[in-house]
């Protein structure tokens, strides 16, 4: 991973990895290959650098010398254990999430978390799936209070929330729902289960 114009030995991508290709800034997948070159020079004005891959190129949608957005896939997790990244939290005793027992009341639990990208967290260790963690509003819980869902229309007209919030029961956003603390309406907080599911 490159941050700040600087790339660690270790982080350097080796050729035969997947590479997708996407449109610059633009969702849409363009194209997919095989990583071929790397180069070592880093463009200082731009923190970039250069990449060279062979794509197949079908549908005629790259084009010599158009710039491009590149995931460079470094490995799949199959069956990782995943949670929306806001639901971890940093403390003194490092990363927790704050898990959701059967009778609603929150306790927290520290984790492992192997990577973050793309708002996902991957979780090593602490969780198994289909716990529920709270992934909004964390900063008004404390371990032992409990909390219940409310109706998307009874939490915004009791106290509207800044981020709005969505609780799902199957991985999935869930619109509609909302999470609130000691039976009220809770701004901004929300609930996900950890879900198991395949990572590139």
């Amino acid at each position: 991973m490159l941050r700040g114009g600087k790339a660690s030995a270790a982080a350097h991508p080796v050729p035969g990895l997947a590479v997708e290709v996407y449109g610059r800034g633009r969702p849409e997948r363009l194209g997919r290959g095989t990583l071929v070159l790397v180069d070592n020079q880093i463009d200082a004005a731009s923190g970039t650098l250069r990449l060279k891959a062979r794509l197949d190129n079908p549908d005629q949608a790259l084009w010599p010398g158009q710039t491009v957005d590149v995931r460079l896939i470094l490995g799949d997790r199959p069956g990782a254990l995943v949670v929306p990244e806001s639901a971890v939290q940093r403390g003194a005793q490092g990363l927790y999430v704050y898990v959701i027992e059967a009778d609603g009341r929150v306790r927290v639990q520290t984790v492992r978390v192997a990577v973050a990208q793309d708002g996902l967290a991957v979780v090593s260790e602490g969780l198994s799936a289909g716990q529920r963690v709270v992934v909004d509003g964390q900063y008004k819980l404390r371990p032992g209070l409990k909390i219940a869902e409310a109706a998307a229309e009874t939490a915004a007209a009791a106290a509207p929330a800044p981020g709005g919030g969505k609780a799902a029961a199957d991985g999935k956003a869930a619109p509609g729902r909302k999470s609130a603390a000691d039976g009220k309406a809770a701004p901004g907080g929300s609930a996900a289960p950890a879900a198991p599911g395949d990572v590139s």
